[in-house]
């Protein structure tokens, strides 16, 4: 609607404004970014104008309207068909899919689980394009229960909620998402709820979740094929063996090989295949090498080596080091992952030998 620019986006604004004043129209705030959509009163005065049939309260926003609609990334897939890996959490999405459409009955709400950055968003996104939703999605680490509850009220008009780091919402929060998920009550949306640890949540609060999908890492085999894929949606060019290379530093993970990508975009010219050899000399001048390992990650290495005579645990790395402790949390699994610490328990972590001798090779 907005496309003539800024003088259509004025008049835009000018007659919601108009509309809102007459209560035919309402705002309303959710994940940060503010919504139009007819009230009651309006659908009746749009009907006594112009004999439509598709206006009803079922749909009292439109599916199409770009602001509601999901849309992948370049580079990214459009359907389950081209999402590479998770194929244990595809097939159980997918059948929760299809059980509705024969059913007639609501997708049974899902709860999305696994390390940060495996594609639980994306996920999401593909279930709402599946089922031709418009896509409402809030980050329940910022949303209160006032948005919350906006969310839930455009939602019963038929879409794909998706309630991002459901473990970090406020306990209001958490209590409203209780009610208004009771399993005992009807409702014309799609629940999805995401969190990298389900052990922080209430069972009350995974019940009203009653399909929970795991996600699981990806190989370097099935990360190479998203650099791949990735790459290709967004022209770039690779030498043999740079896709690799990009999956192996990124340690697998879909969200630092998106962004491992556009940084190597900034690498070539329009056309250019990236080189290997220029995607190497880029990681050392930014301080990583070709396992991904960041001066962070080697502070903190050095931390256990030099400074600690025993585990430590991650409140030691914050105080120390000044830290994020979800940063500290993030750090360390990649750390395990890579076989250079260990986690003790309660204790917290130490060094491996493995760690030693890799904290050795980095000082010749």
């Amino acid at each position: 609607m907005a496309s003539g620019g800024n003088a259509a986006k004025r008049m835009i604004s000018e007659v919601l404004d108009k509309l809102s004043e007459e209560c035919l129209v309402e705002r309303r705030k959710v994940g940060g970014r503010g919504f139009y959509r007819r009230t009651i009163l309006g659908i009746t005065t749009a009907k006594q104008l112009k004999d439509v049939d598709d206006i009803s309260l079922s749909k009292t926003f439109a599916v199409g309207d770009d602001g509601m609609i999901w849309k992948p990334e370049r580079g990214n897939p459009i359907n389950f068909e081209e999402l590479i890996g998770q194929s244990s959490a595809k097939n159980l999405i997918l059948k929760n899919l299809k059980w509705s459409q024969r059913s007639g009955e609501t997708p049974m709400s899902m709860l999305l689980y696994g390390p940060s950055g495996s594609g639980k968003t994306l996920i999401a996104g593909l279930v709402s394009l599946y089922l031709g939703l418009p896509f409402i999605s809030l980050s329940m680490a910022d949303a209160n229960s006032h948005e919350l509850q906006n969310a839930l009220e455009l939602a019963e008009d038929g879409a794909v909620l998706f309630l991002d780091e459901l473990q970090a919402a406020k306990k209001s929060t958490k209590d409203s998402i209780l009610v208004s998920l009771d399993p005992n009550k009807a409702k014309n949306f799609v629940a999805i709820a995401a969190t990298t640890d389900p052990g922080d949540l209430t069972l009350p609060l995974r019940r009203r979740f009653p399909l929970e999908v795991p996600l699981v890492e990806y190989t370097v085999a099935e990360a190479e094929q998203l650099v791949v894929q990735r790459a290709q949606g967004l022209n770039l060019k690779l030498e043999h063996g740079t896709a690799f290379m990009i999956a192996r530093t990124a340690r697998a993970n879909p969200a630092r090989i998106a962004r491992l990508i556009t940084e190597s975009r900034m690498l070539v010219d329009e056309g250019e295949t990236l080189q290997r050899r220029a995607f190497l000399d880029h990681l050392e001048q930014t301080g990583r090498d070709a396992r991904g390992i960041d001066n962070i990650e080697l502070e903190m290495l050095t931390f256990l080596r030099d400074e600690t005579t025993g585990p430590a645990g991650m409140s030691k790395f914050v105080d120390v080091l000044g830290l994020d402790i979800g940063y500290v949390r993030e750090k360390l699994h990649m750390l395990r992952r890579e076989g250079l610490v260990k986690n003790m328990g309660r204790s917290g972590h130490t060094i491996t030998g493995r760690g030693k001798d890799y904290l050795n090779s980095r000082s010749l």
